[in-house]
């Protein structure tokens, strides 16, 4: 049996390649649940703000098919400086903010306003 005298430089480069590893791994997982803690809480999850997907859905749903791209396209909203649903989503308005000023505008009650299972999502940050 050889014994190979490890050198200080061997041992150095050892714990360097040790430690980057453990830094590697530390910044993917800080990054992977930063990410996560993103999705749902700041915009991008259900937690905090409605989705535009969401906002087609009921409009599908409340005005039917037709008549609410009709409204999207042609229906000026003077509380969202006058413009139209499709004009305020491109503009980065949250969606429910627009669905709010839309369903005041049509005098749509509450009880039909978020659909048939009445889950209004919550209000957007401020």
């Amino acid at each position: 049996m050889i014994e190979r005298a490890v050198s200080g430089a061997d041992r150095r480069v050892g714990w360097v390649c040790d430690c980057l590893w453990s830094q590697t791994l530390f910044v993917f997982v800080f990054v992977f649940v930063l990410g996560a803690f993103y999705t749902v809480f700041a915009g991008c999850g259900t937690l905090s703000s409605m989705r535009e997907r969401e906002f087609w859905e009921l409009l599908e749903e409340v005005f039917g098919r037709s008549y609410g791209r009709s409204l999207a396209q042609d229906q000026r909203m003077p509380r969202l400086a006058n413009m139209t649903v499709i004009e305020a989503l491109d503009a980065g308005e949250e969606p429910r903010v627009v669905w709010n000023v839309l369903c005041d505008q049509m005098e749509v009650p509450d009880s039909r306003r978020w659909g048939h299972d009445h889950n209004a999502p919550p209000l957007p940050a401020a």
